[in-house]
């Protein structure tokens, strides 16, 4: 196929990679790779050590009450996460000096997109029982009454404040600053896998984590990655982060990344049996293959949405070379 034929699925001159360029300096993409571990490293230790100064050392712990552990799983999240979003913009302003807006938080169409996110994110997770029923592996539950229904409405949506800080801290870790600066250097793929690799990585110690669930992580994150570039901004992968996570744990009552499930109740009741391949096993939904096909579904639309944008453009808006500065910009070697 002729050069003018070829159609890019992605355009490295896309609006997260066009603001990560306004720095004065880009920081290399290895660096930056280390740096996310580190900032993962320092969070955690901060928020643990403040955390066990206030008590929340085990917000998954049993409590008396939704709200009490809902109270204490939101503390925690906030604890654990804030620093480590705290970190990256930092590392932004200081070193790459460009402002915290410029990791994909621009205002224009911030709530659309928000609200947008946030009804993809429960669609999908309902996808993925929706395959556990298919299989016939999902079932409803018949635990404490008061931590289930109306009697946890309550909790279940107050809960939703922590999710919503611990979900975008890690996309303002991986697709606002290492998926744009190593798109930069090396070129949006790069960004994409690399990002999404790292972003897997990141829950290895997680409890129940096999190889499976690595992959669906890897997954998740070249969806998000294709998401936020797709909508070139963060707001609506923030949201739909937060509403999976939500959606995983107190809309539909199931173990988060291995985390385990409970802290401010769940709207609804159900568990998942069976070969562990298929629900998760201890890891939760997302750890088997019913995540897998939900979520290789998930990027096929996007990869689709993206082909379909740049085939609309003229040619030479997606197939001229981009300057690695085109916005004044060095780069950190």
């Amino acid at each position: 196929m002729t050069a003018a034929g070829r159609v890019r699925i992605l355009d490295p001159r896309g609006r997260l990679f066009e603001l990560a360029r306004r720095g004065r300096r880009t920081t290399y993409p290895l660096a930056a790779i280390a740096l996310a571990y580190i900032y993962l490293w320092a969070s955690t230790m901060l928020g643990g050590l403040v955390g066990r100064f206030l008590g929340l050392t085990d917000p998954m712990a049993g409590y008396p009450s939704p709200w009490v552990s809902g109270l204490r799983l939101t503390g925690w999240l906030l604890l654990r996460f804030v620093p480590l979003a705290a970190f990256a913009a930092a590392w932004v302003w200081s070193h790459e000096q460009r402002p915290f807006r410029t990791m994909g938080l621009e205002r224009p169409h911030a709530l659309r997109r928000y609200v947008r996110g946030f009804l993809v994110g429960v669609a999908m997770f309902a996808a993925v029982v929706g395959v556990l029923a298919l299989f016939g592996r999902v079932s409803a539950g018949y635990g404490d009454p008061t931590w289930h229904g109306l009697y946890a409405l309550g909790p279940a949506l107050f809960v939703y404040l922590g999710w919503t800080v611990q979900g975008p801290a890690e996309e303002i870790l991986t697709r606002g600053w290492l998926l744009p600066v190593i798109g930069v250097r090396w070129g949006p793929w790069a960004g994409v896998v690399l990002s999404s690799a790292a972003f897997g990585a990141f829950h290895a110690l997680n409890h129940g984590i096999r190889l499976l669930p690595l992959v669906n992580l890897f997954l998740s994150g070249v969806f998000f990655a294709l998401y936020a570039l797709w909508e070139g901004s963060l707001w609506g992968v923030c949201a739909l982060h937060a509403a999976w996570n939500w959606s995983q744990a107190n809309l539909f009552g199931f173990s988060v990344s291995g985390s385990g499930g409970g802290p401010g109740g769940a709207l609804l009741d159900l568990s998942s049996w069976g070969s562990s391949w298929v629900t998760g096993g201890s890891f939760g939904p997302e750890g088997g293959v019913a995540d897998t096909v939900v979520e290789m579904g998930g990027i096929l639309v996007m990869v689709f949405l993206l082909w379909r944008r740049t085939r609309a453009a003229r040619p030479d808006d997606h197939l001229s070379a981009v300057p690695p500065h085109d916005a004044g910009g060095t780069v950190l070697t």
